[in-house]
């Protein structure tokens, strides 16, 4: 994903099951860029083989089900 990206839109990925890895060289994990401030509900609705994700401190606004049905989820970062 280009580290110029500033919103992931509803429902941009939802239902995409063989996603493995996303933005991280590291398989099995989801890694939102700094650039990105808004990520839309549903976005990575049943991404089910990622087991960690990092939300990037830049991230202010997150809308429902963004992460729902992730399955294999064992590890959420997300800004405080």
């Amino acid at each position: 994903m280009s580290d110029n990206v500033t919103y992931i839109g509803e429902k941009a990925f939802y239902n995409c099951k063989n996603i493995v890895k996303f933005n991280s060289n590291t398989e099995f994990e989801l890694i939102i860029p700094e650039s990105c401030e808004t990520i839309k509900t549903y976005a990575f609705y049943n991404l089910n083989k990622i087991k960690n994700v990092i939300v990037s401190d830049s991230v202010s606004s997150m809308g429902w089900y963004v992460f729902d049905r992730m399955t294999s989820l064992e590890e959420l970062t997300i800004p405080y």
